[in-house]
This record gives structure tokens, sequence and C-alpha cells, in this order.
């Protein structure tokens, strides 16, 4: 069997509905802290137990772009005066992809488990930078023959709405067909260049906490 991906959400040890309610709250970490956990061993470790042969795939995406995709469909979720990227990084659920973002942990957890023979790691970016290369290690990992990228888009950006709720939280509220008629006139209001939610100040701190982890994840590739 193959099981892929980043495992990003803690595992729920206490009261889940504790978990779901503040997950996205500003500053609630010690409301759900001993509720969850968020252990990339424990949890290579409970995959093995229950599937010990499998191959595990690992897709990692250059964090502030991963993150920055992550907090535009989450922008509804926050509440309404607290929206910014750094009201998400201070909520649980932010602080747990924060976390997550060191990829060389997950790594590392999975190769001590599994072996580095039954795990691969492969670039988010490749699919697009070196498509041939990505789907010819993809194919060889999993034992079929090589095929092509399939060239239909799916799941499309939705930056640009996430980026018209943030700064217009009022539309939440409004009636599907109003907002469909506000939101254009709303887009030209927006600050900034259309489709962006970081600032280049939150994608050099980003890219300046994972810079180790980084390196170790390139050597653990290797």
């Amino acid at each position: 069997s193959l099981r892929k991906g980043m495992r990003n959400e803690p595992r729920v040890i206490g009261d889940f509905r504790n978990w779901q309610r503040y997950r996205y709250i500003p500053g609630a970490w010690d409301r759900v802290k001993n509720d969850v956990v968020v252990d990339p061993a424990e949890t290579a470790l409970r995959l093995h137990k229950a599937h010990p042969r499998a191959k595990v795939l690992l897709v990692i995406r250059e964090q502030a772009d991963w993150l920055h995709s992550v907090y535009k469909y989450s922008i509804t979720q926050l509440p309404a005066t607290q929206r910014s990227f750094a009201d998400y990084c201070a909520t649980p659920y932010g602080a747990v992809l924060l976390q997550a973002g060191h990829f060389d942990q997950t790594i590392r957890a999975y190769i001590d488990v599994f072996g580095s023979h039954s795990v691969r790691v492969l670039r988010y970016e490749d699919i697009i930078n070196a498509p041939e290369r990505f789907m010819a290690e993809l194919c060889a990992f999993i034992g079929i023959s090589e095929r092509p990228i399939p060239q239909r888009r799916e799941n499309e950006s939705h930056a640009q709405i996430a980026r018209i709720l943030r700064f217009f939280p009022i539309l939440d509220r409004l009636p599907r067909s109003v907002k469909a008629a506000v939101k254009p006139v709303a887009a030209r209001l927006l600050p900034g260049a259309r489709g962006v939610l970081l600032s280049s100040r939150d994608i050099r701190i980003l890219r300046g906490v994972y810079t180790v982890s980084n390196q170790r994840t390139e050597k653990l590739r290797s």
C-alpha cells in the first residue's frame, strides 16, 4: 500500500469539540494543548502499526507558498476582526502548521520507522518546473510505467476571494446574490497586488525560520 502527503492535523486525544471550537481563535493554544498531540514520530509509528509494509510518499512544498495557500482557504474561519496572517499564525491550527513546516522532522520520523527504501520525498514545485522528472520518480517509486501529468488543472486558486473577505468581513453575512454583486467592487478597492495575501516581510520571516530545516531536508532527500 502507498501512503501519501504530509499529515498536518494533530491527533485529538481529548475533547474533539473543544479543538474544533478553538482551532481558529488567535491566542487559544492553552485551551486545546491538552486535547491534541503534535508529533510526527507518533504518527509514523501508528501508521506503521496499521500498514507495516507501506511505501510512504511525502510531497513537500516551499513553506511560504504552502502556508499562503492554507491561510487563504482559512480566512473565513477566523474571527471577522482578526484575519491577518499574524492572527492566523497565532491560532492553534496555525501553530500546528508552522511546526509541520519543519519537513525534516517528519521525513526523519518516517525514515526511522519505515526505512529509507520505503520513503520517497518529492517537491510540489516540480509538478510545474520539472514534470517529467517528477513523474519518473513517482512512477518508479510506485512501481508502474511512466505516464505524463494530466494537463487539466484542479482546485483553482481562490486567493482573490480570500483577500476580499479579509478586508471586508461584513461580506460573510450578506446573501449570496448580494455578495456576487458587491465582490467586483470590493476587489477594486483592495490594496496591494492581486491575489497576494502575504507581505514580503512575512515571506522573509518564514524563509528564515525554515532555513536550517530545509538544509536538513536536502540531506535526507539526497
